[in-house]
């Protein structure tokens, strides 16, 4: 019972309630931060040390009322073996609906998903991983090693790997920071480092440094997906205004003992396609090593990972856009551009770009 959810919980607790209902008057609070805090007192007055519990889940690309018939006919098929739970979710990157299966059975757990997989069609249900962040270092280490036959990532993440390790060996933990401004290349550039950062300081409890300059007009889904990423991977974020060679100045200035910076930097970037993976800032910006890991990825690698691997991005590219600026200075771009069945115009995802000369058409 040590992935018991806080629902689950709670439904445990209203079916006890007329027994217990003096213990559990805190629940109705509405903070979420005291609700947390309650979680292990939770645990205590529910947990059974004896009985087991086994869950399972489903991710979904279709709503909670498309699904209604085929979850009512499992409920019947599994009465009083299964208990089952559907949670619609907003602005996901992967799936739309949560589908969960808890039983103190593993055999019926197991069958209820094997049913539910039946009667759902196949291009509904999302290959998503709950637990990437945990799986991280494994992951990536599974698809440079080879252990996923005939990955497309294979040579230029093993590449990569070999760029960040080189780089976490030349410096001390305090001499590297990370660039993040919450994109698509930098996310995938900071989840490979993360990996390798794990791999060298495993439980030393050394936070990873980063550094968020931000621009002049920002997205307000960059800023929250910045904050969300801060705390998905533990970050020891630094926040300091642009322009980018003004926050670059600024970060030296208050972090001296800083050498390197890594960034996700492309080959197609302006003023990119002649760099090296380890080069020092050109002439008049702050002196310091710029490191980029993911120099040779294309557009379409980029999606492959984070798709792959089930990793979070800004929903801003779940909107069309490509290339992410300020907001002064981006928007969808056309070349996702579409009319639906309504007559509406719509973006497609960033994702479904297949032309990557045209990435930063949506940049003005």
């Amino acid at each position: 019972m040590s992935d018991i959810k806080i629902d689950i919980l709670l439904d445990q607790i209203i079916k006890n309630r007329t027994e217990r209902r003096e213990d559990i008057q805190f629940i109705n609070s509405s903070i979420p931060q005291y609700l947390r805090r309650g979680a292990g007192h939770l645990e205590s007055l529910c947990r059974n040390p004896e009985r087991q519990y086994y869950t399972r889940c489903i991710y979904l690309s279709k709503d909670e009322v498309s699904l209604a018939p085929i979850l009512n006919s499992a409920v019947k098929q599994f009465k009083g073996q299964v208990i089952f739970g559907s949670y619609p979710v907003v602005d996901h990157n992967y799936f739309t609906t949560q589908v969960t299966m808890e039983s103190a059975e593993q055999s019926s757990v197991d069958q209820a998903h094997q049913y539910l997989i039946s009667q759902i069609p196949s291009n509904d249900v999302i290959d998503y991983d709950p637990n990437a962040m945990a799986n991280a270092t494994q992951s990536i280490q599974d698809i440079i090693n080879g252990s996923i036959k005939d990955n497309p990532l294979q040579l230029p993440l093993s590449s990569t790997f070999q760029v960040i390790e080189d780089c976490l060996s030349r410096y001390g933990p305090h001499e590297v920071c990370v660039s993040f401004n919450g994109g698509k290349d930098c996310s995938v550039m900071l989840h490979i480092i993360y990996a390798a950062w794990k791999k060298v300081h495993p439980d030393d409890g050394l936070r990873l440094p980063a550094v968020y300059i931000r621009g002049q007009d920002p997205f307000p889904e960059m800023e929250r997906f910045v904050e969300e990423t801060r705390k998905r991977y533990d970050l020891e974020l630094w926040t300091v205004p642009g322009p980018i060679r003004d926050g670059l100045t600024a970060v030296l200035q208050q972090h001296p003992d800083v050498k390197a910076i890594l960034m996700g930097t492309r080959r197609s970037d302006p003023h990119a396609s002649n760099l090296q993976a380890f080069q020092m800032t050109d002439k008049g910006w702050p002196s310091v090593m710029r490191v980029s890991p993911i120099l040779d990825w294309s557009y379409q690698q980029v999606w492959t990972f984070l798709r792959q691997l089930s990793l979070p991005y800004c929903t801003l590219y779940d909107k069309g856009y490509t290339s992410v600026g300020n907001r002064n200075n981006t928007k969808p771009n056309p070349a996702l551009r579409l009319i639906d069945a309504n007559g509406k115009e719509v973006y497609r995802p960033a994702y479904f770009l297949h032309d990557c000369l045209s990435e930063r058409q949506g940049r003005l």
